[in-house]
């Protein structure tokens, strides 16, 4: 495939197939209409839900594609599926528009202690099957510090959920917010970092961080 050039832009929230889309199928100018894309929005949810009791998918993650299912749902993003009505595939365009556009709401831009953080999923297999799937909330500052500051685990046994952590979200919730990893790495510098940076070295909560 050719290579596709993709403005690095926050208000667009769908990615490379979504682009090529737009690009193949400048047909009518009409996207699909608002009702097809608020029930495809609750399909996603639905099979999010089922996935979920299946043991197939985190309910952890489950939740936060509900939560953007939903918000698509309720019309908020209706500008993020500019894909043509006529488009080849059977409506294959706007199925990946929407898988985009939900994968983006789920990297949960929220913010913590006044910090705006996105979270990155961690997920671990033990022979071929998920051990434990993890969320942290991370952000990083001008200097090129990662800084963690809220974190949730759910385990698995035998592919089948056991049991779910109570989610830190910053100082508050009795986290212990920090640097994860500094911007400038050395050879001793540990894999994880928090904990392990002299105290002066970097800003300590709830002093301004430019980020």
């Amino acid at each position: 495939m050719a290579m596709v050039h993709i403005v690095a832009d926050r208000l667009h929230l769908w990615g490379i197939e979504t682009e090529r889309a737009v690009a193949n199928f400048t047909i009518s100018g009409e996207p699909f209409p608002a009702d097809v894309i608020r029930w495809l929005a609750r399909l996603k949810s639905a099979a999010a839900s089922v996935n979920a009791d299946l043991g197939l998918l985190s309910i952890g993650l489950a939740n936060e594609i509900r939560q953007a299912a939903e918000s698509i749902e309720a019309g908020k993003h209706n500008d993020q599926f500019p894909v043509d009505v006529f488009q080849t595939g059977s409506g294959t365009s706007t199925n990946m528009n929407m898988n985009e556009v939900i994968s983006t709401l789920t990297d949960v831009v929220r913010t913590i202690d006044g910090v705006t953080v996105i979270a990155m999923l961690d997920q671990s297999t033990d022979s071929g099957e998920i051990s434990q799937v993890g969320f942290d909330w991370l952000a990083l500052d001008k200097d090129g510090n990662v800084w963690i500051l809220g974190g949730y685990t759910e385990d698995f046994e035998g592919g089948e959920f056991t049991n779910a952590e109570d989610a830190w979200l910053g100082a508050a919730t009795g986290g212990n917010p920090g640097v994860l990893m500094p911007g400038v790495v050395e050879a001793d510098t540990p894999r994880w970092f928090i904990g392990a940076v002299e105290e002066g070295d970097l800003g300590s909560l709830g002093e301004p961080v430019e980020v």
